[in-house]
């Protein structure tokens, strides 16, 4: 393992240390209101259910399509295993890779868990490093889940990724998974976060207390600094969670996906429903209605075109090496 996993791998061990430690429950039909998170959607159960949920159920989807009774499954960077758990829960057979100890210690234990047995597939998690994993599979899963682990990437890497994927999958099967994609996060998407912050923060209702600013410069310095933060970046330019983290965007994750699979579906997620909905502050009533109000919001501005799409979904079919573009 080379000196930049090995410093990856370390990151994800201490923060999952940590959230698990401060009674973080990586599952999602038993997640509870956790306040170790100040602004991600893990912080209370309904902002999973209006963020994870709907990409789980998309991936369900996609594997359900494929009309298998036992769907054989690869989740890589599979992190404490809530997607593979939940597949498992669904009937699938189950493999879950990471390369964090720590967090594969914590799938497992909530596997051993899970109190819901009807219908169980099967569930296996390794500690392993993903290129040196598939390197060694043939032809073995029906399809292979990705869930915010292809940004970590540089656009090299994914395109010798996805080939090994590829290779990985068996005549007819395919990918599909979730991905973060805040390249495209731009100045007018930056602007209206800071109003919503700003307003939100005045009524009471945000974690964070927002600086007005006075001039076009002011304003100019505070949507980089929204920019930087959006994509877990200090304003000294140095990476909040992991040294690998967003090292590519959409464009080069999805030129690596369509160049290696066939496209099923390319949905927009959310713009910035999850850079903004942890850090809602104030009475339980009160901050969910304002949550399902900002998840619609997010999703017309998405849908009207004001907003860049700041995730997206894809499923994508097995190419055979003659059909590459």
């Amino acid at each position: 393992m080379d000196e930049l996993l090995k410093e990856e791998a370390k990151a994800f061990d201490l923060k999952m240390q940590e959230r698990i430690n401060a009674g973080h429950i990586p599952d999602l039909r038993l997640v509870k209101t956790c306040h170790y998170f100040y602004n991600n959607v893990w912080r209370e159960p309904l902002y999973v259910n209006l963020s994870i949920w709907p990409r789980f159920s998309f991936i369900l989807k996609h594997i359900k399509d494929q009309g298998l009774r036992i769907p054989r499954i690869l989740e890589i960077g599979c992190g404490a295993g809530f997607i593979s758990l939940e597949l498992a829960r669904n009937g699938c057979n189950v493999t879950g890779i990471d390369i964090s100890k720590e967090s594969i210690k914590a799938a497992k234990k909530f596997a051993n868990e899970n109190p819901f047995k009807e219908g169980f597939g099967y569930l296996k998690y390794h500690v392993a490093e993903i290129f040196d994993f598939l390197k060694n599979i043939k032809n073995a899963f029906d399809a292979i889940v990705f869930y915010g682990i292809l940004h970590h990437f540089t656009f090299f890497e994914l395109m010798e990724l996805c080939p090994l994927m590829r290779g990985a999958l068996k005549k007819d099967g395919i990918v599909v998974g979730y991905e973060p994609a805040y390249d495209r996060f731009n100045e007018s998407s930056a602007t209206i976060l800071l109003i919503l912050k700003k307003l939100l923060r005045n009524a009471g209702n945000f974690f964070e207390d927002t600086f007005i600013p006075d001039n076009e410069y002011e304003l100019m310095a505070a949507i980089r600094n929204t920019l930087l933060s959006s994509k877990q970046i200090t304003e000294n330019l140095t990476k909040k969670q992991s040294i690998k983290d967003f090292s590519s965007g959409y464009a080069d994750i999805i030129t690596a996906l369509t160049f290696n699979f066939k496209t099923i579906a390319n949905e927009n997620d959310h713009g910035f429903f999850e850079l903004l909905v942890g850090g809602l502050r104030g009475k339980k009533e009160e901050i969910e209605k304002l949550a399902r109000f900002i998840d619609v919001v997010d999703k017309k501005l998405v849908e009207f075109g004001s907003i860049h799409s700041l995730s997206f979904r894809f499923a994508g079919k097995k190419r055979d090496s003659q059909q590459k573009k």
